[in-house]
């Protein structure tokens, strides 16, 4: 790699962090932030990713370097021209549509910068300060009121309000240092992984720390992040303790298994729950499956039915629709392969799930469990709204084994050889004995 993909790569490892550290403590970032008057500066990580964004695709398109893909870059330039045209087109709104562009481009920074992401576990001390200070504070949360909780702040010139979020029975939704008990929940899920499951780690600890993850997550209520939380952890201890062919088992179908349930789960639950479920427990999947993963479709067919082919463009999915004419057609879509429908088409949210049953062929043993789990998650949840979760699953898309195939390129030809196999030196061969005549 050149010196300026190594510094890249550098820079992009310090903006996932901000990334991360951010979304992770964004009621305590924005709270401290409004106070002293500089709450510009809350989106200086998310401006960061959106620049590295654009240095990639420019890379990728204009010059010879290998670091990133050619294609991609053409693909995602021109799919994002499409979306802000179309999204443009159906808001009217420039706000609707640059909100947007940047909730995406969070998806893409983890994409192009795969690797950058990825050395995150190598500043793991950071990264186990800020579990621990999460995990106290979604336990303290419980018996006390955070100065984040119930205060005002401007968003692109509309007003919002940090208020307490309440569950099903009046409990309520654990936040700790974020806004957001989905967001909370998520964060402890991906630094347990960044921290505990990174190379070199010790497997008993991972599974010991299990238990102060899953107890933060079950007091955020976030119930997609505890199954994913408790499905990680079995397979985890099935690792330690099982016997080698149970272990090769769930390796080799545990991950499949689960990105078939990404689509098997939607499909039954709209042919099959048709009643609200007497289980409390069970009141969000209903929801979904009668509402959430329906309405999308219903709008999508009346804005045109041509938006099943190139989709509604970007700004017409999540928050970013509220800062347009259109907010009152707000819906929300609970799912990751309907958001991306929804912005860029079915055909282009088919070809996102082939990607993620051919990431998992290629993928090291330890990312490929937590990569299925992650699409596990983006069944119930949106996704491309919570920034942490777009950017770790973009660093898995983005994943290639460069070591198999070596492109011959100006600037491999110029390196240094490979080390080769010193070759012995030949024995000499004898003399060859003149032939004697024979009788």
């Amino acid at each position: 790699m050149s010196k300026i993909g190594l510094r890249l790569e550098t820079i992009g490892t310090f903006v996932a962090l901000l990334v991360l550290l951010q979304y992770s403590n964004s009621g305590a970032i924005r709270y401290y932030l409004v106070s002293v008057g500089a709450s510009a500066l809350y989106n200086l990580p998310d401006l960061l990713a959106v620049l590295m964004v654009f240095i990639a695709i420019f890379m990728g398109i204009f010059t010879r370097t290998t670091q990133f893909d050619k294609r991609a870059c053409f693909a995602f330039a021109g799919l994002l021209l499409m979306g802000v045209a179309i999204g443009y087109i159906n808001t009217r709104s420039v706000v609707s549509v640059t909100v947007a562009f940047k909730m995406v481009s969070i998806f893409l920074f983890g994409y192009f910068y795969s690797n950058s992401v990825r050395n995150l576990s190598k500043y793991w001390i950071i990264l186990l300060i800020a579990y621990g200070a999460q995990a106290a504070a979604i336990y303290f949360d419980q018996f006390m009121e955070f100065p984040w909780k119930n205060f005002s702040f401007e968003v692109m010139g509309q007003a919002r309000v940090a208020s307490k979020q309440w569950w099903a029975g009046g409990q309520e939704r654990i936040a700790g240092l974020s806004f957001e008990n989905t967001a909370t929940a998520f964060a402890m899920l991906g630094m347990h992984h960044l921290i505990f499951n990174r190379p070199g780690s010790n497997r008993l600890i991972n599974l010991l720390m299990y238990g102060v993850t899953i107890y933060a997550i079950y007091l955020t209520t976030s119930k997609t992040a505890l199954i994913c939380a408790v499905v990680l952890a079995a397979k985890d201890f099935i690792i330690l303790f099982m016997r080698k062919p149970v272990q090769l088992a769930v390796t080799k179908y545990g991950a499949n298994v689960l990105l078939a349930l990404v689509i098997i789960i939607p499909l039954v639950s709209v042919t099959l729950i048709t009643s609200a479920p007497d289980i409390a427990y069970l009141n969000s999947w209903y929801d979904r499956a009668t509402r959430t993963w329906l309405a999308p479709l219903e709008l999508m067919w009346n804005i045109s039915p041509i938006s099943f082919l190139t989709g509604m463009g970007l700004g017409m999915v999540d928050y970013p629709i509220g800062y347009s004419a259109m907010r009152d057609s707000f819906i929300s879509y609970d799912n990751f392969l309907l958001g991306t429908a929804m912005m860029f088409g079915v055909p282009f949210a088919m070809l996102v799930y082939w990607q993620m049953i051919s990431k998992i062929r290629i993928l090291p043993d330890r990312d490929k469990f937590f990569f299925a789990c992650l699409c596990l998650y983006g069944i119930f949840v949106g996704c491309y709204g919570a920034p942490l979760f777009a950017i770790l699953a973009g660093s898995f898309y983005g994943y290639r084994r460069l070591q198999e195939k070596a492109p011959s390129t100006p600037e491999l030809a110029n390196s240094a050889p490979l080390r080769q196999r010193p070759q012995l030196p030949l024995r000499p061969r004898p003399p060859l004995e003149p032939r004697r005549p024979q009788g």
